[in-house]
């Protein structure tokens, strides 16, 4: 037997419920497990193990020497005065246990990330009950180095939003930093990554807020009539297609290098090409087999070519609803689980699908081709930088735009050829999500064949040129993955999502009549001082809040007041650090008036839409 019933646990608690990172690869991770001479395990005064490893000729101890039970509840007592429920912990390292146990125990809401930068520290624990409670406990979650350290990112993307991203807090455990200072600069690389990427989507979604539901609703009616991209999981082997590499065409200024060496094997590969990219391939007589476009704000100018009616596309229901008449009849929407139709679809038992992304349409389209099944997939025109300071590819858009590299907003990194070259905070960000994405899907062989532009790590940086005499061997049918793909929705499911659509307006009155009682409560919470009055209102105030959840409705309205939503979040998530009762209901009273005011000025905005 490989493993006992401890390690057992220990490994299915490492799983989790995530399917990132298989338990394959786990178990192979153990039987090609170190046992690094330069890491050892000594007996403290208390007779407690002790990890000791060396390094440049010292010794470092992970846990006391005195006593490794008080020297954890010391460390974790840092932490009481400052931590909230909502508080999400990153902590360097899983030591012993015992400093992650102490810290879980300081309450019962708080989500523990844990990042270990030594697996053999890791197998020193693997096995002990210590390990296994931690991670049976739901609210710790590991990953290794080495072993599954992809998942930090997902991780961290999965317990923390705008809301509590200001409540993080960082933990290192004694001596990690020291003895791992280089994988101490990688997990703050990847909490960097992702508190932008928070930043960077909750100002997209302030700013285009109010476009995106309206986009929402005028495309409403065609993602009941067509497909959906979740139809195209694993479709290259069930059209017995699973050799053929997939050309994943972005609209890098790169592209004009090598866009005449796709030409000539189109016939042999899949070819998916961004909606930026459209007028280049078309422009050089390459017809791709699919393109994407997840904005609201891409020009029609990007679609009017004839033969784009010939292609089918991936879109969200958050695309320009102006580029529909221009498009193929092939569309395959994603659907983001916080809107109103996702709701409907999830009522009549629907799968939803949403694209991951890092903020661009191409990171949307590089996970479209890993939910198809390509085991290949060959990046061009993919610079994420700008090469002799072209902005993307000559016919984009007609003609070259550059940058002035003296703005600050400019940075330098490295290119495929070891080079410097400019690019700017947001393109470091898709760069980062590919860099992710790629570790995660290790299967997966990723081929930059940009010629120019970042360098991606995980990729194998080879030209075009190559990829002709190495990667393609033969032609394809690929028109057979479009044949016999049913409609997402049968008749009948379709009339039941209209018949609820149709209820919209009522919905919306009924938000509305909520929105308008809990804003008088609050009126009056402001000045009420008798308990018994203020548990009254309060109680109200969470029956009126179940009712406004359960709303169809409701979210489409917590979205168009987006803004207020964030501020008032943040604010309320902090309550318990607060001293006064008195001060928290007055407070209370002001930011719930505050958001339900936004609210009700969202509501009489969407009558209109809707």
């Amino acid at each position: 037997m490989l493993f006992n019933e401890i390690e057992k646990r220990c490994l299915n608690g490492l799983l989790g419920n995530q399917i990132l990172v298989s338990k394959e690869k786990i178990i192979r991770a153990f039987e090609n497990r170190k046992d690094q001479d330069k890491i050892s395990i000594i007996q403290n005064q208390k007779n407690e193990d002790v990890v000791v490893v060396e390094k440049e000729n010292h010794e470092w101890l992970m846990q006391s020497y005195y006593s490794a039970e008080d020297a954890a509840k010391v460390w974790a007592g840092q932490y009481l005065d400052i931590v909230t429920d909502n508080t999400v912990f990153l902590i360097m390292g899983i030591g012993d246990g015992k400093a992650i146990q102490k810290l879980l125990e300081r309450n019962d809401e708080n989500i523990i990330i844990v990042y270990e930068p030594c697996a053999e520290i890791f197998w020193k624990q693997f096995g002990k009950e210590m390990l296994a409670e931690l991670l049976e406990s739901g609210r710790v979650f590991l990953t290794v180095n080495g072993i599954n350290e992809a998942l930090l990112i997902p991780y961290l993307e999965t317990f923390v939003d705008y809301t509590n991203f200001q409540l993080m807090q960082i933990g290192i455990l004694p001596n990690y930093d020291r003895v791992f200072e280089t994988e101490y600069h990688w997990m703050m690389e990847q909490y960097l990554y992702v508190m932008k990427k928070i930043i960077m989507s909750r100002n997209t979604e302030i700013c285009f807020n109010k476009e995106m539901v309206k986009n929402q609703m005028a495309l409403s009616e065609d993602v009941i009539n067509h497909y959906s991209v979740g139809q195209l999981d694993d479709i290259v082997k069930k059209k017995n297609l699973s050799g053929m590499p997939a050309v994943l065409v972005s609209a890098g200024p790169s592209l004009d290098k090598n866009i005449d060496q796709l030409r000539e094997i189109q016939d042999c590969v899949f070819i998916l090409a961004v909606d930026t990219a459209l007028n280049t391939v078309l422009n050089h007589e390459i017809i791709p087999d699919m393109t994407i476009s997840i904005d609201g704000h891409k020009p029609v100018e990007l679609f009017k070519n004839p033969k784009t009616k010939e292609i089918p596309i991936a879109l969200s229901s958050r695309s320009n609803k102006e580029i529909i008449p221009f498009i193929s009849q092939k569309r395959f929407y994603e659907l983001s689980s916080k809107e109103l139709l996702a709701k409907l679809f999830h009522n009549i038992g629907k799968e939803v699908v949403e694209l991951p992304t890092g903020g661009s349409v191409a990171n949307n389209a590089c996970a479209l081709l890993q939910r198809m099944g390509f085991q290949i997939i060959i990046f061009m025109g993919q610079d994420l930088a700008y090469p002799e300071k072209k902005t993307h590819t000559l016919q984009a858009y007609g003609e070259y735009d550059t940058i002035n590299e003296n703005e600050k907003k400019y940075v330098k990194v490295l290119d495929v050829y070891g080079k410097e070259v400019y690019t700017e905070p947001n393109m470091l960000s898709y760069l980062k999500w590919f860099e992710s994405f790629i570790s995660v899907f290790s299967s997966i062989r990723f081929i930059d064949a940009t010629e120019g532009g970042a360098a991606i790590k995980g990729t194998e940086i080879k030209s075009m040129k190559w990829v002709s005499a190495n990667i393609v061997d033969k032609k394809y049918n690929k028109s057979i993955i479009w044949k016999n793909i049913p409609l997402s929705l049968t008749e009948e499911e379709q009339k039941e999502i209209h018949a609820s659509i149709k209820k919209n307006p009522e919905n919306l009155q009924n938000i509305k009549k909520m929105v308008k009682k809990e804003l008088e409560i609050f009126n009056r919470l402001k000045c009420e001082k008798e308990n018994e009055n203020i548990k009254r209102f309060s109680e109200k105030i969470i029956t009126i809040n179940k009712k406004l959840e359960e709303n169809p409705v409701f979210d489409m309205v917590r979205y168009y007041a987006i803004r207020e939503d964030y501020k008032a979040k943040g604010s309320l998530l902090q309550y318990d650090k607060k001293e006064k009762v008195e001060e928290q209901i007055y407070d209370l009273s002001n930011k719930g008036r505050e958001l339900f005011e936004g609210y009700m000025k969202a509501v009489e905005e969407l009558e209109s839409v809707l």
